[in-house]
């Protein structure tokens, strides 16, 4: 096989790296995946409202779903994780929820993502919150 010369060595190379920017990304690919944190507003139907800290895991598990797992903390209380699963809905847009046994209420999920920031909603018939985490 004969040496390679200066220009057909930097064509090679000019297409390998052509080739990795048109594939795409981890986050392009999975764009909730991986790790965030944040905090928002929780409010109850009595009316009090309480600041949250959270923290999300997200893993994809099928071609437009993952599964979650988040823990929020307030002044009062420390939610122990909750693990679930959410689908997406439309363009940047995922749901989901889960039945919480212990308050016995199902809280529903909803999940906008704008790049590396992303707004929860979360609701249940006993109040209302919003969270936003980034990565």
């Amino acid at each position: 096989m004969p040496p390679l010369s200066l220009p057909r060595i930097a064509l090679i190379a000019a297409l390998g790296l052509a080739g990795l920017a048109a594939a795409p990304s981890a986050a392009q690919t999975a764009p909730l995946a991986g790790a965030w944190r944040g905090s928002g507003l929780m409010q109850a139907d009595d009316g009090r409202r309480e600041r949250v800290l959270c923290r999300a895991f997200y893993e994809r598990s099928g071609q437009d779903q993952y599964r979650v797992s988040m823990k929020c903390v307030s002044r009062n209380k420390i939610s122990r994780a909750r693990i679930f699963t959410v689908k997406k809905t439309g363009k940047a847009m995922f749901s989901g929820g889960f039945h919480d046994q212990e308050a016995k209420l199902d809280i529903r999920i909803a999940i906008r993502l704008k790049g590396a920031r992303q707004v929860v909603d979360i609701m249940s018939r006993r109040g209302h919150g919003r969270v936003e985490l980034t990565r």
